[in-house]
């Protein structure tokens, strides 16, 4: 079984299977899993579902997959003698989708080739840790097989040698074929849940980032706030002020093929982009682990307490108005004391320090998928590259197509997910100044 891997046109992972029969040139029957091609211009949604739909092939029972691969082929073309952000990015997109035990059966097939040397060659020999193997290829031009066959063409010379070319080189390919030994695909699907698994925890950390910023700008206007009004706030219990939260709200999905694991006990998208859409079907989603209980979830519920709904809920800042002794007598309730103003500040201290550590668990989480995957993966760092995020962002705003305003801006979440270590060192650094105003505020 060959996996053909190439800038194609086709929207689906597609097999084909070739029978051999008594004029065959090969005496066993080929089949071929042709992709379509990463980097298009739908983006990187686009680049989502073609990884989902190749794990979908790989995981699917009763016949219907596909449990071992002989060859991946990589198409790439002679006079491309410099890689484009675009070109790496979509090595390394494809590269990361399989386990290290793939990369002796990884071929380069080169077209457009001319007999010489193929510049390809060597930027492919560039590429960090060079992970596409690139002395052997084979190199192939198919413009011998739509001429004529006939004496008279007048480039008849040229397409017999381009033809003797190609000829050969499926000669030597096959014969390349006959000595790699097939391998199972049982580490390359544990790699593809594991990214799975890894993309869904970076994606919900953004949702923590997000209303822990908020959260932070909220605390530090509320303490200015005690500070600066001590006198109102004594003297008149319906003391008022605004401050921005976060809020939650539903993202309508209707319509758009996306399946979702949302927990209706804590208000939570699990997943936003989930392979199973049988809510019985739950426990085997990323975001479950071993004994069934969710990794992303505030109360690392049950998978059975989760369920495909058609929104997405995600945070949004929204300006609030509050009254000080409404706030106040909500925190006596939960305390079951009376609350003095430094102790409030003490309440909205703790509340920080929660946010904190239930980034760290993302962290911690999000650093043992990657870990498992440098164990196990050909190609461990994922994520689209930022270059590559910046170059669809340029291209959008240059192109200006229908809805691209829109995609600008999920473009930039996208960047924002790529570059997670220094959106949370940012978080970290606004959380030790606001902790710093807190103690300026008590020594004041």
């Amino acid at each position: 079984m060959l996996l053909a891997l190439a800038q194609s046109q086709t929207q689906w992972a597609t097999c084909y299977t070739i029978y051999t029969d008594e004029t065959s040139r090969l005496p066993y029957n080929i089949t071929i899993i042709d992709t379509p091609g990463f980097g298009h211009t739908e983006g990187l949604q686009s680049d989502a579902a073609i990884v989902d739909q190749i794990r979908e092939l790989f995981l699917a029972s009763e016949g219907k997959g596909v449990t071992c691969i002989d060859a991946i082929c990589f198409v790439v073309k002679s006079p491309d003698a410099r890689l484009t952000f675009t070109q790496q990015y979509i090595f390394r997109s494809i590269l990361a989708l399989f386990g290290k035990d793939i990369k002796g059966n990884i071929c380069t097939i080169v077209t457009f080739a001319d007999g010489q040397e193929p510049p390809v060659i060597q930027a492919l020999s560039q590429l960090d840790e060079e992970p596409i193997p690139y002395d052997i290829y084979f190199p192939v031009n198919n413009s011998a097989i739509f001429s004529s066959n006939s004496d008279q063409n007048p480039t008849a010379t040229s397409i017999k040698f381009f033809w003797s070319l190609a000829m050969k080189s499926y000669d030597n390919f096959f014969k390349h074929l006959e000595l790699l030994h097939p391998k199972s695909l049982s580490l390359t699907t544990a790699v593809l849940c594991l990214r799975q698994a890894k993309e869904n925890t970076i994606f919900n950390l953004q949702k923590e980032l997000d209303s822990g910023f908020i959260m932070l700008s909220s605390i530090q206007e509320e303490v200015q706030i005690f500070k600066q009004h001590t006198r109102e706030i004594n003297d008149n219990k319906d003391f008022t002020y605004q401050v921005e939260e976060s809020t939650v709200q539903k993202e309508d999905i209707t319509g758009q093929g996306i399946y979702t694991t949302t927990c209706l006990i804590c208000n939570y998208t699990c997943h936003a982009n989930c392979a199973f859409s049988d809510d019985d079907d739950k426990a085997k989603c990323c975001a479950m682990d071993a004994d069934g209980n969710c990794t992303e979830c505030p109360n690392k519920c049950f998978w059975q307490l989760h369920h495909n709904v058609p929104y997405i809920l995600k945070v949004v800042k929204t300006k609030v108005t509050k009254t000080y002794h409404e706030k106040k007598a909500a925190y006596e309730e939960a305390k079951q004391k009376k609350l003095s103003q430094e102790e409030m500040v003490a309440i909205l201290h703790s509340e920080m320090e929660e946010k904190q550590e239930i980034i760290f668990n993302y962290l911690n989480m999000i650093t043992q998928h990657t870990n498992q995957l440098k164990l196990i993966a050909l190609l461990p760092n994922t994520l689209s590259t930022v270059q590559y995020i910046e170059l669809l962002i340029d291209t959008e705003k240059r192109i200006k197509r229908e809805g691209f305003q829109s995609r600008i801006k999920e473009l930039g979440r996208c960047k924002e997910r790529a570059m997670y270590n220094s959106t949370v060192k940012n978080f970290e650094s606004q959380l030790q100044i606001t902790k710093q105003s807190i103690r300026d505020d008590k020594t004041s």
